[in-house]
């Protein structure tokens, strides 16, 4: 088996860093340190079987859609922005996904992992619906506001 590039003519099951169950729906989207660049766009919604999304350590900026919060089987999300190591040794986050959580939020259950670390303007107050998440077992979010 040998993963193709993404969004070629071939089926989705063969792209790089998509991950299928047997009746060929998206369960997994691995895109860590992919050099993706931009918003996370809101269609990410209407992936209703996909369970893990990593898209840790590329270029995304803006908000987090609130559509995410339709993505009922999710268990992990990861989406910390990178690090930039300054000539004190000291780091710097370089994330720029910016605003706060989405109250949809609470609509994902079966979350287990939640990594937003290094997003400097991503922050604010954790909505009261935060709380719900009872699954929730893993939650980093160093070097947010």
């Amino acid at each position: 088996w040998e993963a193709k590039r993404f969004l070629t003519p071939d089926h989705h099951c063969s792209w790089y860093g998509i991950t299928c169950d047997d009746d060929k729906n998206i369960i997994s989207i691995n895109m860590w340190e992919n050099h993706m660049v931009g918003t996370l766009p809101s269609e990410l919604g209407l992936m209703t079987t996909v369970e893990i999304i990593n898209f840790n350590r590329n270029d995304l900026e803006g908000t987090i859609p609130s559509e995410i919060g339709r993505l009922t089987k999710l268990r992990e999300l990861h989406l910390s922005g990178y690090f930039e190591t300054l000539e004190d040794g000291s780091t710097e986050p370089r994330g720029r996904l910016s605003g706060s959580l989405p109250l949809s939020i609470s609509n994902l259950a079966e979350l287990e992992v939640l990594a937003l670390s290094g997003n400097g303007d991503l922050g604010g107050m954790l909505p009261d619906e935060f709380y719900r998440l009872e699954s929730l077992s893993m939650f980093y979010a160093d070097s947010t506001s």
